[in-house]
């Protein structure tokens, strides 16, 4: 028995130009897409952290996921209640003020 080489020519496949343009614009619109998907969700993500200042202070900061954004906002125990400490050092009750709680 002789062992016989068969050599095999791969198929030369061609698109027509209407296809070829259709399936790389496809192409480019889902992973425009995706991007944009990736972006809106992690412009979102925020995290916060508390930090207890003395024995009557509370400071929360939120981040955002990039880091661009950062939002401080202090806290300070009294008789009455909470007082909110704003950035010209006003101090104004919590019960006065609207709060959003946000998850």
């Amino acid at each position: 028995m002789s062992a016989e080489l068969h050599a095999t020519t791969a198929a030369k496949t061609s698109k027509s130009g209407f296809f070829s343009f259709f399936e790389s614009l496809l192409s480019f619109v889902l992973c425009a897409l995706m991007a944009i998907g990736l972006i809106a969700a992690t412009a979102t993500w925020r995290s916060s952290t508390v930090e207890f200042i003395g024995s009557d202070r509370m400071r929360i900061t939120e981040n955002t996921w990039w880091g661009l954004l950062s939002d401080e906002t202090t806290y300070r125990s009294s008789a009455g209640g909470w007082l909110l400490i704003r950035s010209n050092g006003d101090e104004v009750a919590v019960s006065a003020q609207p709060i959003r709680i946000n998850n």
